[in-house]
């Protein structure tokens, strides 16, 4: 299991603070590489094609690529199909990744470049590539010196990419996002009578209502997977409080049961 999940990585891009506040919900394994019968056909029908432009190909599938080379996390791994081609005609030699990723790129550039000398790649130049490397690094070493830090909580960034973090249900910078664009930022979250406020009251003229609703419009699916999220983690609390077996005898029964005992002639006394 990576900190830095390589399909979250759009999201502790922006959000350096996101792995942190997962960890502490038990992180998320990396999922486990497939490569689908048509998707390797395919990936044969591409190394064919190079072939036949007179290039000599090397199709390795799932190739396993040290990422942790480039995001500083120890035994980090990725996977990716790999396209080798050298054109002995033009002398170049081309690179292809699948999913064609700029960190997958550059994980096989930096692995295979021993034995090739690459001019091309299906992502971008190499010098593109490594110029995207260093960005991913650079954002991949603050993301990693927040591990198990509580300064994490200062470098939650709000965006689309909450969808699907683990800790969306009690992340306060989102909580407080969402809490500004339904309530506005003058009603507390502690006031007991917020009144969610309308793009009408909102616009500061009638003209502005459309702007203002497409504003709001663009954040409904984030506000519906924050009150998911809230709903799921209040049910695993519950039934965590409820282990099976534990079932509570309905208050009717209890009732019953209780006017019986009561009701029920003392046993007699018996001398001894």
């Amino acid at each position: 299991m990576s900190y830095l999940r390589l399909l979250d990585l759009p999201a502790w891009r922006a959000c350096p603070g996101r792995p942190a506040l997962e960890e502490s919900e038990g992180g998320r394994p990396e999922d486990v590489p497939v490569l689908p019968a048509p998707r390797r056909a395919e990936l044969e029908a591409r190394a064919s094609a190079l072939q036949a432009q007179g290039a000599a190909v090397d199709f390795i599938p799932l190739a396993s690529l040290n990422v942790g080379e480039i995001t500083g996390e120890r035994g980090a791994v990725g996977f990716a199909s790999v396209l080798l081609a050298d054109s002995t005609e033009s002398g170049k030699t081309r690179l292809e990744v699948y999913p064609p990723e700029p960190i997958l790129a550059l994980a096989a550039l930096l692995k295979y470049q021993i034995l090739h000398d690459f001019t091309e790649t299906n992502v971008g130049t190499p010098e593109e590539l490594y110029v995207e490397g260093a960005k991913i690094t650079e954002a991949a070493a603050l993301s990693l010196s927040l591990s198990a830090s509580i300064t994490a909580l200062d470098h939650l960034v709000p965006g689309p990419y909450c969808q699907g973090c683990l800790a969306m249900y009690r992340c306060p910078a989102l909580t407080e996002d969402i809490h500004k664009e339904v309530f506005g930022e003058l009603q507390a979250p502690d006031e007991p009578d917020l009144v969610a406020l309308p793009a009408a009251q909102r616009a500061l003229e009638p003209a502005d209502v459309p702007a203002v609703l497409k504003r709001a419009m663009a954040k409904v699916p984030l506000i519906e997977a924050w009150c998911a999220s809230v709903r799921a983690a209040a049910r695993l609390k519950h039934v965590k409080a409820s282990p099976p077996g534990a079932a509570r005898t309905p208050k009717r029964k209890r009732r019953r049961k209780a006017k019986a005992r009561a009701s029920a002639p003392a046993a007699p006394k018996t001398d001894t």
